[in-house]
């Protein structure tokens, strides 16, 4: 993999946009899909380096012959974690939103801290289940007429 570019972000307000914006310039000649996911992908382990890590947080940008590596470094030493997903929670779903966008995602040791990192393959994929997460996209409609009320076809 070559590095494409890096981006090092400390505790400002603005820091997951910052990212977001960051990623979008740097992926300008990727294909609009990869770089949508890849700005969703940034904006989910920025945001939890910036919550449960440590600064600095620097995000790297690397290119593989068919994918994309996105990885967020951060001072912390502790490992994420997938959360369940509550309708009652503001939190928790980012890891498993991660696991769907991306081909694979882990998380090694550094010297400073951890690396979190997602891969995003060339060509997106169907929603299936993912052994990280064991999330299965379901295929009925969002609506539920029985909750919803009625609605014009």
């Amino acid at each position: 993999m070559r590095a494409l570019s890096e981006l090092t972000l400390g505790g400002e307000a603005d820091a997951v946009p910052k990212a977001r914006r960051f990623t979008a310039k740097s992926l300008a000649a990727e294909p609009d899909h990869l770089v949508e996911d890849a700005e969703q992908v940034v904006s989910e382990l920025v945001t939890n380096a910036i919550l449960h890590g440590c600064e600095p947080v620097t995000l790297r940008i690397l290119r593989g012959e068919h994918a994309l590596r996105l990885e967020v470094e951060d001072g912390g030493r502790t490992l994420p974690v997938v959360g369940r997903s509550s309708t009652d929670s503001m939190t928790g779903r980012g890891l498993s939103l991660v696991a769907t966008l991306a081909s694979g995602w882990g998380v090694e040791e550094s010297s400073a801290g951890k690396v979190v990192w997602a891969e995003l393959a060339e060509q997106p994929t169907p929603l299936e289940p993912t052994p990280a997460t064991g999330l299965d996209i379901s295929r009925e409609p969002l609506l539920h007429p029985e909750v919803d009320g009625p609605h014009d076809t």
